[in-house]
């Protein structure tokens, strides 16, 4: 009798063992079916990042990251980016994003928010990065709000940290 508890227990605990080096080692990564064409890999709390002579362009974080293992597009859940231009900082929220294959051109979805070091803001739906040109462009109608004016239009078009910016399109310029 004993020796069948013994038996039990010990099989029990290998379970266990088992389970948790298995956590540990996939506990953060799940391979998911979705994406074009329908092979993915997801990750949990990851960041994407532009580094050029050792200074940081961009970073972004995101809750969950998924690669498309054959086009290799990432996209992004509840991304939160940052932008660094001369000292200055960019930070960009939005519940949706997508990475292009060659990590050139950012597309954020759903609620923009975004907050310069300087002061000025940003909301709309859209919003692309080109990473060669360093610069954003909004893919739907915007509100930007700096120290002293409030800027409305269709499309805007500004510096990686909106710094500079031109708006398109029914344009409107209110000064406070």
């Amino acid at each position: 009798m004993k020796n069948n508890k013994k038996l039990l227990l010990t099989i029990v605990v290998g379970i266990l063992i088992l389970l948790g080096f298995g956590y540990f080692l996939y506990g953060g990564v799940e391979t998911t079916t979705m994406g074009p064409s329908g092979n993915s890999i997801s990750f949990n709390g990851t960041e994407l990042k532009e580094e050029k002579n050792g200074q940081l362009i961009w970073s972004v974080k995101a809750e969950k990251i998924s690669v498309d293992q054959v086009t290799k597009v990432v996209t992004l859940e509840n991304v939160t980016g940052t932008f660094h231009k001369d000292g200055k900082i960019l930070t960009v929220k939005a519940p949706k994003g997508v990475v292009s294959k060659d990590h050139g051109q950012i597309t954020l979805s759903g609620g923009i928010e975004a907050t310069s070091s300087t002061g000025a803001t940003l909301r709309t739906e859209g919003l692309e990065y080109r990473s060669k040109e360093q610069l954003f462009k909004s893919t739907s109608k915007f509100i930007y709000t700096d120290v002293d004016t409030t800027l409305e239009g269709d499309v805007l078009e500004g510096d990686m940290i909106l710094q500079q910016v031109t708006a398109k399109g029914h344009a409107k310029l209110i000064r406070k």
